[in-house]
């Protein structure tokens, strides 16, 4: 393998535990403020959206300062939901509950009823609070998804209401905040943990068989220049453990073999081979019904993606085989879950394939933490390959899918 140089990506990866602290306003009309919402999380920065991961606890505090101002309750809410994207009309808006939530979650911090005080508060008053994430829910959560290309969104939100009561407004003070999974990679294998530590190219399944996962071969069958049959055998072999950070790559490495040369030279072209990353997703809420008496889901709506496609270095040729290097770039803003590597036939404009559909579909996890060890890198330059498609839930079979959705 040559020597590849390691290229600068977008930096908005994986935070770092921490400790910092984000906070919201509202004002009086001189600019001062009368309602302070304090969240400590994981942020990049205490400008950044509060960030919060499996396990940990959603803590912070509330700061009121009034003039007898009478109010009826204060309840601190978290609200989960798949919504639309951002351009999209039907987006919910904030502090809303739309059709597709799956998480609403209150706690009251101070109420009239309780207390059995006066209805007004006067001066300054803090309220700290702290809700530990596992207790929102006994479901599994879906992690934050705000991709630019995707047909869907995960989004949380995480807010203080103040209820007044009758003719007077309510106040809501928060903002969107993004979840995080716990999961992360194992240590990778020693070799490949070298290869990170000296920047020097990553060892194949022939000299590292303990790092790689190698796949049965699949068989593309079609014809060439519509006048002769042709097949290629195909053998990926992708990275173990097979789980990776969002923000790394995916190391691959194929092997194509062709009894016919011609076949071979043609199809081993980096733009004919065709493996993808993708995801697919449904979505719903949970309904009571009168003919089971107990909760279902009731799936709305579903999405699949093709966040990234592999990119490939120059064949290498040894009689009726040839060997690729290559990577499937993982966005710094993709959301962890569970994905599939795909191989699809060849994309040849001289290539006809018999069938159209993949030729071979393998689990991965992509996890929004790095492991211990030193951490994967994108060796190949900066790709831009994300497909997406909203598509009905009916067509989905759902048995397959439900363990991967999010």
């Amino acid at each position: 393998m040559d020597t590849l140089p390691v290229y600068s990506h977008d930096s908005d990866g994986p935070p770092s535990y921490g400790n910092i602290q984000s906070s919201f306003h509202l004002k009086h009309r001189n600019n001062k403020p009368w309602a302070t919402l304090k969240v400590q999380s994981m942020a990049r920065s205490s400008e950044g959206v509060p960030v919060f991961a499996q396990g940990g606890v959603i803590s912070g505090s509330l700061v009121l300062e009034l003039s007898r101002d009478a109010m009826r309750e204060i309840s601190i809410k978290v609200l989960g939901q798949f919504v639309q994207p951002i351009s999209s009309e039907r987006t919910v808006s904030p502090f809303e509950s739309g059709p597709d939530v799956f998480l609403s979650f209150s706690q009251s911090i101070w109420s009239h009823d309780v207390s059995h005080s006066e209805n007004s508060l006067d001066g300054k008053t803090e309220w700290p609070f702290a809700i530990p994430i596992d207790d929102l829910s006994p479901d599994h959560l879906p992690p934050s998804v705000r991709e630019r290309n995707a047909s869907f969104g995960v989004r949380y939100e995480l807010f203080v209401h103040i209820r007044r009561g009758l003719m007077r407004s309510d106040d809501r003070l928060g903002g969107v905040f993004e979840y995080l999974t716990a999961s992360c990679p194992t240590p990778f294998s020693a070799l490949r943990q070298l290869a990170y530590e000296t920047d020097v190219p990553i060892q194949g399944p022939d000299a590292d068989p303990s790092g790689w996962k190698t796949m049965a071969p699949v068989k593309i069958e079609g014809s060439i220049f519509s006048n002769r049959d042709a097949h290629v055998t195909c053998t990926l072999s992708i990275a173990m453990p097979l789980i990776y950070t969002k923000g790394t790559a995916i190391p691959c490495y194929l092997v194509l073999g062709s009894p016919d040369k011609e076949v071979l030279d043609l199809l081993s072209s980096r733009n004919a081979i065709d493996i993808r990353l993708q995801r697919r997703v449904v979505w719903g809420v949970d309904r009571l019904t009168k003919y089971t008496g107990f909760d279902e889901k009731l799936y709305r709506n579903g999405a699949l993606d093709y966040p990234g496609s592999a990119t490939w270095g120059p064949a290498t040729f040894n009689g009726n085989t040839c060997t690729l290097d290559g990577e499937i770039q993982l966005s710094p803003r993709l959301a962890p879950s569970f994905y599939n590597i795909v191989i699809f036939p060849f994309a040849h404009s001289s290539f006809a394939p018999t069938g159209k559909g993949p030729a071979l579909v393998h689990n991965v996890e992509i996890a929004d933490l790095h492991g211990d060890g030193p951490h994967a890198s994108q060796r190949f330059p900066p790709v831009s390959s994300s497909s997406s498609l909203e598509i009905p839930a009916a067509s989905f079979n759902f048995a397959q899918v439900m363990d991967r959705s999010l």
